[in-house]
């Protein structure tokens, strides 16, 4: 890999369809009535779910090449 958890945050830009926007909206408004001096937002939850999904998949390929 090219790049770690340590290196500055770019900006992606992606398309998704309106209802799964909405859904990322929801889960970050429920998460500041949990935490009200949290900041939260579509986007941070999205980059959340992305980082979370790459890393499994990242690990998963670690873990496949170690039984080859």
């Amino acid at each position: 890999m090219l790049y770690d958890d340590s290196q500055d945050k770019v900006q992606v830009n992606i398309c998704l369809p309106r209802y799964y926007r909405g859904m990322l909206r929801r889960i970050a408004a429920e998460r500041m009535v949990v935490d009200p001096n949290k900041v939260e937002s579509a986007a941070s939850v999205g980059a959340e779910i992305i980082k979370e999904y790459l890393k499994a998949q990242d690990k998963e390929e670690n873990k496949e090449k170690k039984e080859e």
